[in-house]
């Protein structure tokens, strides 16, 4: 699955996570990867056009559905919890990112990419 999404195969390796996630017993090993599902789905529904608004909304309920599953299991998967924020903000979904970046950082995640906590609160100003 990793390999496909490098490759941009966005499609072809859902398909591998999700064969991977129909296997795997380990809690621990499926914390990483419903994240990892979650952050894959809401890359393939970010790169879909505009005009398939279908396929991205379910592509993103499932992103956030395979999220919530993770941390479900373990509350403490910063990196969970920082590749969430990330894809709420792709889903315009602002000050539910914001919520989740502060708990990644609590975490003490892996650093999010440059200006993007920037550009969150700028976002999250704009806000009504």
């Amino acid at each position: 699955g990793a390999v496909l999404s490098d490759q941009g195969k966005l499609s072809e390796a859902i398909q591998e996570l999700e064969t991977a996630g129909e296997l795997i017993g380990d809690s621990e090993e499926r914390v990483f990867l419903l994240a990892d599902m979650g952050a894959l789905y809401s890359q393939y529904a970010a790169h879909l056009p505009k005009d398939a608004e279908l396929e991205r909304a379910r592509a993103f309920v499932t992103a956030n559905q395979r999220f919530t599953e993770s941390l479900e299991i373990d509350r403490d998967y910063a990196r969970g919890w920082r590749d969430w924020a990330i894809s709420l903000y792709q889903q315009e979904r602002f000050s539910e990112a914001w919520i989740k970046a502060q708990r990644a950082i609590e975490l003490k995640a892996e650093p999010f990419p440059k200006n993007f906590l920037d550009r969150l609160r700028k976002r999250i100003s704009n806000e009504p």
